[in-house]
């Protein structure tokens, strides 16, 4: 019911209102609406993931028909308006923000409150569900014409703020993190998941990762983390199979990599210069 009683186009009707407004940043107060929205979404495909992997077990032709048909709806709906919004929210909440370096109001709050954050870690929660269940509606979705664009800047400007926010020095359990106060490792973990089903198996995809705007690109970015996202147990996991989804046979992305390996900012990275003394005789 939720489903088909428009539930998606009502949250992506509510989302552009608050966009072409400006009340996404300049009001705390109208956040938990839309947090709480897209936590709801994430929850039903989440569901739908559960059950159909309950319904590989037990047969059922009618049940399994409804469900299809339920899929098939939230999925085409999710498509076809940008994961009820989530793209255009992360991109006004992050990347425009980005561009206005003062407040135009006293009220405006900013990329940097603590609602900013929740919404980058529900709407990618969101987005890494939607990958779960069904990799080419998630791929489509953020490759299509557009929206791929505002993707890439989106996990540039991401990579970029909660790199210098939070010390890495001090990195904390991800798992400690509570759902009201995410930390900038968690909400880095979570897009560096998004990043990985965006791009694995899909060259097209890979191009815009390796693509650079006005600076790096993100592919480059993932290249130039410091060292713990690599060599901590806790935040390998995350960044190592991105990295590989992002170049999985792909020369063009390969070539980058090894273009940066060469370079003297790559000289000095700690993992690259592992690299070179074990491969010196």
């Amino acid at each position: 019911f939720l489903v088909t009683g428009g539930l998606v186009d009502r949250v992506t009707r509510h989302n552009r209102a608050l966009i072409e407004t400006d009340y996404l940043l300049e009001q705390e107060h109208e956040s938990p609406l839309l947090l709480a929205s897209y936590d709801l979404l994430r929850r039903l495909t989440c569901h739908l993931k559960r059950v159909n992997n309950h319904d590989s077990n037990n047969y059922n032709v009618n049940h399994e028909s409804e469900q299809t048909s339920a899929e098939s709806h939230l999925l085409g709906c999710l498509e076809s308006t940008e994961a009820a919004g989530a793209i255009g929210c992360l991109y006004a909440t992050f990347a425009l923000a980005h561009q206005k370096c003062t407040s135009p109001t006293p009220g405006q709050t900013g990329s940097s409150s603590s609602s900013a954050k929740l919404m980058a870690l529900r709407t990618l929660k969101l987005l890494k569900s939607i990958g779960q269940v069904d990799l080419l509606t998630l791929q489509k979705l953020l490759g299509a014409e557009g929206t791929s664009l505002q993707w890439r800047l989106i996990a540039s400007h991401l990579i970029t703020k909660f790199l210098r926010e939070e010390p890495l020095e001090e990195i904390k359990d991800t798992c400690a993190a509570t759902q009201s106060s995410p930390t900038a490792v968690l909400i880095l973990t979570e897009l560096f998941t998004v990043l990985g089903y965006f791009a694995v198996n899909n060259i097209d995809n890979q191009l815009v990762l390796q693509t650079a705007g006005a600076g790096s690109s993100v592919l480059q970015q993932l290249c130039t983390l410091p060292f713990p996202f690599y060599g901590d147990p806790r935040l390998a996991p995350f960044t190592l199979p991105t990295l590989l989804a992002a170049t999985h046979k792909n020369s063009e992305a390969t070539a980058l990599l090894e273009e940066y390996r060469d370079s003297e900012e790559g000289k000095r990275h700690p993992l690259i210069r592992l690299m070179k003394e074990t491969n010196s005789p």
